[in-house]
């Protein structure tokens, strides 16, 4: 078994298989380091007290993986469900023992092998108060485990590779944000089933059609996530009917053609991780109704500039980097502006932008 500590939102997993701790304070290292030795050689039998010390590092995403026998024994899985952070579990299968186990996990269960999921299981599942994600692209989700799943109260999250009627009629039962994500195709009749959903509703296809866009486009719970990292002016002229918010969550730059379209929409838009975007693009986004959001973008001072036009709720999110200037230019916004967890803001930055009328730093 290796154990891996990260900060990340999205870490992604070493190459190598070797036991990494990262950003444990220094109780938590000297602890490990005494017992290191003795980890390396014998990880796969953690005692309850290693465990349940390992469960109290909050606000770090844990992983479990390469577990011995690919299981991991129900006592164990009581201890984990005390974490608070994340708990990512890779290439093993989950017992209806460990799956009541950590059902009272608050936080986030990733796990990585959804073939191993039966309808016990995921009856289980459904009762946690954690965001479900099954991260195994290659794996298939069967409606009647879907039908479960869609009893959870939480996030559901899914990578498949595919999806069909069935499974996406199960899937829209659920009373909460559905995300399917690295499909590498959806069909238009999935697509018009998966609209149907009346909540918030994310999806992730290698290549998004026109009549696909156009059946997503009738979404009626308000949010749509697109992950995508690239648009045609058809696909983006079809998204743009959205009435709701509309999320380009992987979108990297905006051709003119898609800016043309993109204006045209009339609710809210936000982007992830926009990066290659000029001022020229701001200022005509800017003019558009409803309200922007820039969630992972450096905005430059000329961009914060452009942005003075804009009359809708402006959302900025962590990385946005702002200059004196950038945040001095963002005290003439009109409108209400909202910034979410800033990690890169000088005290400075924020002194100037706590001048604006209608701010929300959080």
């Amino acid at each position: 078994m290796r154990i891996e500590f990260s900060q990340m939102e999205n870490p992604q997993k070493p190459a190598d298989k070797t036991i990494c701790f990262t950003g444990l304070d220094d109780m938590a290292i000297q602890l490990l380091a005494q017992a290191g030795s003795k980890l390396r050689q014998k990880i796969s039998r953690l005692t309850l007290e290693i465990t349940a010390y390992l469960a109290t590092h909050s606000g770090a995403n844990l992983f479990m993986v390469d577990v011995s026998n690919g299981d991991l024994p129900a006592e164990l899985s009581k201890c984990l469900s005390q974490h608070r952070g994340g708990l990512w579990f890779d290439d093993f299968n989950l017992t209806p023992e460990s799956a009541r186990a950590l059902a009272p996990h608050k936080g986030t269960l990733i796990i990585n092998n959804l073939d191993g999921i039966t309808t016990k299981i995921a009856a289980i599942l459904s009762a946690t108060p954690s965001n479900l994600v099954f991260q195994s692209p290659q794996d298939v989700l069967k409606a009647e485990v879907a039908e479960q799943l869609a009893d959870h109260k939480g996030d559901l999250v899914f990578w498949l590779k595919s999806l069909n009627g069935q499974t996406a009629r199960a899937l829209i039962r659920h009373k909460g944000p559905v995300a399917v994500l690295r499909l590498r195709q959806l069909s238009p009749s999935v697509a018009t089933i998966l609209a149907r959903h009346p909540h918030q509703l994310s999806i992730g296809v290698r290549r998004l059609s026109g009549p696909v866009a156009s059946a997503l486009a009738k979404h009626t719970g308000g949010h749509l996530g697109i992950d995508t990292t690239h648009l045609t002016a058809t696909v983006a002229r079809e998204l743009a009917a959205y009435s709701g918010t509309l999320n380009l969550s992987n979108l990297r730059s905006i051709p003119e053609s898609v800016l043309t379209e993109l204006c045209l929409h009339q609710g809210n838009l936000t982007f992830s991780y926009l990066k290659n975007v000029t001022n020229l693009a701001v200022s005509r986004l800017a003019q558009k109704p409803g309200g922007l959001g820039f969630w992972d973008k450096a905005l430059s001072e000329g961009c914060c500039r452009a942005l003075v036009q804009h009359r809708g709720k402006l959302t900025l999110g962590r990385h946005n980097n702002l200059s004196l200037g950038g945040a001095t230019a963002l005290l003439k916004h009109p409108g209400p502006i909202e910034i979410s967890q800033p990690q890169d803001m000088s005290p400075q930055v924020r002194a100037i932008l706590k001048k604006h009328h209608a701010i929300k730093i959080s």
